[in-house]
């Protein structure tokens, strides 16, 4: 009987930070692309976790369930489109030896070069993200209190987007419905009986929605 070859099975790990929702990172249909074609070109089979969490989360669930897997044996090795991205249980990898795949290196955990240097990897991840937030969130919040300028995509109901001064000007054809709605507010409405009562009058969006 002729038999038929086992593929080796991975488990794909692709996890986007909450405080990255409006950040430049990577996407999570990048990450998910990039590793699901890792896979296919090795010819292995696979299981994808995928999720939006935050990395002090130790309790992720996907990530959960993926170390369940390797606990019962059906994953030999993690492909991720960083170490960054996982962040935690190391021992678990190496008790399980597990090998970890990044679109730019392959770590072996049961050398002790490579634990060593994935360990301090992650160190140095975790300090550097911090650093970047830090930065990112000082800007946004110099660009705001010290220039008075608006941080969004999309000037807000009530407001137009100035490019010239790059402030938001109040828009005069849309300041009574912001009235409006803050006086229904502030008589006890709930935000749908505010919805209703908006439509009811007629305004809409600049978009023309309700």
């Amino acid at each position: 009987m002729v038999k038929t070859a086992t593929k080796t099975k991975v488990a794909l790990y692709v996890r986007k930070s909450r405080e990255e929702i409006n950040g430049a990172e990577e996407t999570l249909q990048n990450q998910r692309e990039t590793l699901i074609r890792m896979a296919q070109e090795k010819g292995y089979s696979y299981g994808l976790f995928q999720e939006v969490e935050s990395s002090k989360n130790w309790n992720r669930p996907q990530l959960v369930k993926m170390l369940e897997g390797i606990l019962q044996g059906r994953y030999s090795r993690v492909l991720v489109s960083h170490t960054d991205r996982l962040s935690r249980d190391e021992e678990i990898f190496i008790e399980n030896d597990i090998i970890i795949a990044t679109p730019d290196s392959t770590i072996d955990l049961s050398d002790e070069n490579q634990e060593l240097m994935f360990g301090f990897t992650s160190v140095l991840s975790a300090y550097e993200y911090k650093r970047i937030r830090h930065r990112l969130n000082k800007g946004k919040y110099d660009a705001v209190a010290i220039k008075n300028r608006w941080i969004g995509s999309i000037a807000p109901i009530g407001y137009t987007w100035d490019k010239t001064s790059k402030q938001l000007l109040v828009n005069p054809d849309e300041k009574k419905i912001v009235r409006k709605m803050a006086d229904l507010a502030l008589s006890g409405y709930s935000s749908r009986q505010i919805y209703d009562k908006i439509k009811e009058l007629g305004y809409r969006s600049w978009r023309g929605n309700y």
